[in-house]
């Protein structure tokens, strides 16, 4: 009987073991992370454009904007796009780590994700043009979150790379 147990019998086939981690290696880990907080620092820098852009110079309120303060929404807006990445950033890694195609995995999460956000302004009881506008901020910024973290995911995982201080062990056939 055919079995999808690795020769040592203690982990199916599919999961990703220990020997096959494309994270084992510290730097790589550290590539994946530094490449997460330089998102983080793009998403903040795109959603305070699109938040200045949309509130400041079109004179559009982003939802929970009203009035002529408008710092704390705009700090609100910055600070989610920094979690967001960061998560993101989290997400990736755990799904390298467990997924048997993580990309392919996080790209569905990231697409369903930034559907939702975009979307979710949408439903709301405000004006058009303050739901489209706060639908487009919500857009740029996940967007870029989401092929920024997978570009980084795709360079911390890449075969080959023969920069300084990269050690990566050729990929074991299984023995």
């Amino acid at each position: 009987m055919a079995n999808n147990l690795e020769p040592n019998n203690e982990r199916p086939a599919h999961a990703v073991s220990v020997q096959n981690d494309p994270l084992r290696n510290p730097s790589r880990l550290a590539m994946l992370w530094s490449g997460g907080r330089a998102a983080a620092g793009v998403a903040a820098g795109v959603a305070l454009i699109g938040f200045l852009l949309i509130r400041g110079i079109a004179r559009i309120p982003i939802l929970g904007s009203e009035g002529s303060w408008f710092i704390i929404p705009l700090l609100l807006y910055v600070v989610g796009a920094v979690a967001l990445a960061l998560a993101a950033t989290e997400l990736m890694r755990l799904l390298l780590r467990s997924t048997p195609r993580p990309r392919t995995f996080f790209a569905w999460i990231a697409g369903v994700t930034i559907v939702v956000l975009f979307l979710l302004p949408m439903v709301s009881n405000q004006p058009p043009a303050e739901k489209v506008g706060t639908a487009f901020v919500n857009l740029i910024t996940t967007l870029a979150i989401g092929i920024l973290v997978s570009m980084s995911a795709a360079a911390a995982t890449r075969r080959g790379d023969t920069r300084p201080g990269l050690v990566v062990p050729p990929p074991s056939n299984g023995t």
